[in-house]
């Protein structure tokens, strides 16, 4: 009698620091890295920053309506991260990357998916 026995081993990648199913976090001072999307709707900011357990930020002025919402050309454009941990959606196009905030991207699989449904 011959017995014969088979190991079979599976390797998990683990998710890079920052990125979680959808959403991931770009590079300080930077836009998103290509093949990822911009986040360009608050809403789709407010799931980011929910799927990646950040806080979303309020802004304290009159004209802000205590919303995360922001129309600054010296910020990046749409999602991202502030210096204080807090996210935050930045409404003015084309917007630029700022040496203090993190942008908040769509992931190279979301974004192809988005553009191509």
């Amino acid at each position: 009698t011959t017995t014969t026995t088979t190991t079979t081993s599976t390797t998990t990648q683990a998710q890079p620091k920052g990125q979680l199913g959808d959403y991931a976090l770009g590079a300080v001072g930077s836009q998103c890295a290509d093949g990822n999307a911009k986040v360009t709707s608050y809403e789709a900011c407010v799931d980011a920053a929910k799927e990646l357990q950040i806080p979303f930020g309020t802004w304290s002025c009159l004209s802000c309506n205590n919303s995360g919402e922001t129309n600054n050309p010296e910020e990046p454009s749409g999602c991202f991260q502030s210096l204080n941990g807090l996210v935050f959606f930045n409404l003015f196009s084309p917007g630029y990357a700022h040496p203090e905030y993190t942008p908040i991207c769509l992931t190279t699989n979301t974004a192809k998916t988005a553009t191509t449904t």
